[in-house]
This record gives structure tokens, sequence and C-alpha cells, in this order.
């Protein structure tokens, strides 16, 4: 067993690689936005993958279903930033302007507020996490197909005006429930 002393160094290089990565990424921005916010969401969606797979893993050995709740929505969460991430404008892989991705990041804010607002629930008792996992599947697939296939979602940002009253609206309601 290691000694206190004996981890100091691998805390004190890891802290070190994580100062180096966000300052390059910070750096980025000076000279490509576009990287800048690729990699800064990339981070993020690594930290939402990351936290699904902590939850996952440890759900045997929890007292309650909060984190497991939290861990799961997570999971979809980063799907849909990852597809917030590659519908950027100008990233060229959907070429629909910045409308689909302001869209996206909108839903997947609505997934995350709703997560933090339901998480409280479970703070007391377990759940089959099979079913958690198909709500957040369905609900996920449910708001992906309302902007890609259906078309209903409503629009976000609008070329000539930017952000419309819907997409303001809609982070006041998810800051109020974050809050």
């Amino acid at each position: 067993r290691e000694t206190r002393h004996e981890q100091l160094p691998l805390r004190r290089s890891s802290l070190l690689v994580i100062s180096v990565v966000l300052v390059g990424v910070l750096l980025t921005r000076r000279h490509n936005y576009l990287l800048f916010h690729s990699l800064a969401e990339l981070l993020s969606i690594a930290l939402t993958f990351g936290v699904f797979t902590v939850f996952w893993n440890a759900r045997r050995f929890l007292d309650n279903g909060c984190f497991l709740f939290l861990g799961i929505a997570s999971l979809f969460l980063g799907l849909v930033d990852l597809l917030h991430t590659l519908a950027y404008d100008r990233m060229g892989v959907f070429d629909a302007g910045p409308n689909l991705a302001t869209q996206l990041w909108l839903a997947g804010r609505f997934i995350q507020a709703s997560a933090f607002l339901a998480a409280p629930l479970f703070l007391r008792q377990r759940f089959d996490a099979r079913l958690i996992f198909a709500v957040y599947a369905i609900a996920a697939a449910a708001l992906l197909a309302s902007i890609f296939a259906w078309d209903i979602f409503p629009d976000c940002f609008i070329a000539d005006e930017g952000l419309t009253a819907f997409k303001i609206a809609s982070e006041y309601a998810v800051c109020l429930v974050m809050a």
C-alpha cells in the first residue's frame, strides 16, 4: 500500500498535465475559435462519459440511486453534446448552419436540467438502472428525432435575427431549474 508521501508526485504530475491541457485549449482560442470550441466541447464530453463510466461500474456499491441516475443522464448528455460539436457552424459535418448546433446544445441542456431536477427523487432509494437507461434513451431519441426527422423542435437561431425568443426563454428556464 502506498503512503501519502508516495502519492504526491502522481497528484502533482496529474495536476500539471491537466493545467497544460487547459492552457493549451485556452491558447487555441486566440488563433482558431473553431478548434478551441471543439476541444472545449470534447473535454466536456469526455467528462460526461467518465461520469457515466464511474457510476455505472459502481452501481452495485451505491446506497441510493441519485448518482447513478446522474451518471446515466450524463451518457445521453454527452452523446447529444457530441452531435452539437459536430453540427457547429463551419465544422462541415452537417452543413446546416448555426440553428442545428444551437438546437442540439439546447436539447443537451434540457437533458442536463431534467437530470438535476429528478435526481433528488432517488436520494433515498435505488431503481432498476435498465429502466432509467431506457427512459433516457427514448427521451434523447425523441429530442433528436424532433430536430432531425420530424423538424418540430423550435428554431433557436435565425440567420438575420440571431437567437430566438424560444432559445432565450429556454436558457432562463434551464438556469432556473439548475439553480
